[in-house]
């Protein structure tokens, strides 16, 4: 809670700072405010992730799985949970699963399938949009080729890695796509539960 609050004060001053500047509008503050928050929360996750990667000296895995988990989760979307601790929380733990995964887990085997059932949701589901923004169509048919490219490029890197015994940076690539793809059906019922709920309200 305290988190919240400090990450939308200082978001708030930022945004304070560029219209007293008179680089951005003040009729907009609260949409800059929204997106400032978005980005420090943001910044904290990659922040305590490549912390916690060095720390556990697994540099290049943690900027491998750090780079597929934006670029998948930036064009294919995913869930949004509703405060920044909250997203913070499920990031972290996300992200410390896959560092005991590459530490402890069987490899090949499991990248063939994260790979191949991460890959096959990214291609095939719709790219996922919140309830409250919702993205027109001629969007999401870009984000879609983008998602699908991506995704062609990252299995290509996982398999190549495999071929020369890089496990775990081939795990790298896999489990980002495979925890986007759970991340886009959980999307998809919260949304659906949203609607439902608001449909009970309005009955």
């Amino acid at each position: 809670m305290i988190g919240a609050i400090m990450v939308a004060k200082l978001s708030e001053k930022i945004t304070d700072f560029f219209i007293h500047k008179q680089i951005l509008k003040l009729e907009e503050k609260e949409v800059y405010c929204y997106c400032f928050e978005l980005l420090i929360a943001s910044l904290i996750n990659l922040l305590l992730a490549l912390a916690i990667g060095f720390g556990t000296l697994h540099f290049i895995e943690t900027i491998v799985f750090l780079f597929v988990f934006m670029v998948a989760r930036t064009f294919a979307g995913g869930y949004h949970a509703d405060t920044h601790l909250r997203c913070m929380l499920i990031f972290v733990t996300v992200f410390l699963s896959f560092l005991l995964i590459v530490d402890f887990a069987n490899y090949k085997l499991l990248n063939i399938i994260l790979t191949i059932v991460g890959g096959i949701f990214l291609i095939f589901l719709p790219v996922a949009d919140s309830a409250e923004n919702q993205l027109s169509k001629k969007r999401k048919k870009k984000l879609k080729i983008k998602t699908i490219l991506s995704v062609i490029i990252f299995a290509i890197c996982s398999a190549i890695s495999c071929i020369f015994d890089e496990n775990k940076i081939a795990l790298s690539f896999s489990y980002p796509m495979f925890i986007i793809a759970i991340s886009i059906i959980a999307s998809y019922i919260k949304n659906i539960l949203k609607k439902e709920k608001n449909y009970d309200k309005k009955n």
